[in-house]
């Protein structure tokens, strides 16, 4: 069975991508991070949940076939932001056809969020599961090698991660600030 764009769907994905992104940089350029903004982008993300999940009720999971390339890069983006709701995230891992590069951020915030090591060293700071291999994880996702990122990530972020973690017995990882 073929499917047919959903235009209308990948607009409405689209202004949802774009309110968040408007807000976030916003905040981020008004040098608002903690308090009032805080809030603010957490209650956006609680909108976009509802809103994400009465989308996936009502058409399925969003595939390249059914919003397109740009609205499918912009769902992710959105789901990438939910992380308080870690079984949606799991599930549009394993239903929509992201790209490599955005399957691999998912996955690396999914694991992160669960407790485990990441694959592809995507969430700056989180332990990472077999670092000397990494490289080419991250080659085949499309990602560029793991000193090239964290040299962009230490000049963005010059007193460091946000966020630390420490590692815990069977593998896995706690987040500590």
């Amino acid at each position: 069975m073929m499917i047919m764009k959903n235009s209308l769907l990948a607009a409405q994905i689209i202004r949802m991508k774009e309110m968040d992104q408007e807000l976030r940089f916003l905040t981020r350029d008004l040098g608002t991070t903690d308090g009032l903004a805080n809030s603010l982008v957490y209650v956006m993300d609680l909108a976009h949940n509802t809103a994400i999940l009465r989308l996936i009720e009502r058409y399925g999971y969003p595939t390249r076939a059914l919003v397109g390339k740009h609205a499918l890069q912009a769902f992710w983006l959105l789901v990438q932001h939910q992380d308080d709701d870690l079984m949606l995230q799991e599930e549009c891992l394993a239903h929509c056809d992201f790209a490599p590069k955005e399957h691999a951020l998912l996955s690396d915030r999914v694991a992160v969020n669960s407790g485990r090591k990441q694959t592809f060293g995507t969430q700056y700071g989180a332990p990472i599961l077999n670092p000397k291999t990494v490289d080419a994880r991250r080659k085949e996702a499309g990602l560029e090698p793991i000193a090239e990122y964290h040299a962009r990530m230490k000049a963005m972020f010059p007193k460091g991660p946000s966020r630390t973690y420490r590692s815990l017995p069977g593998g896995k990882i706690q987040r500590i600030t």
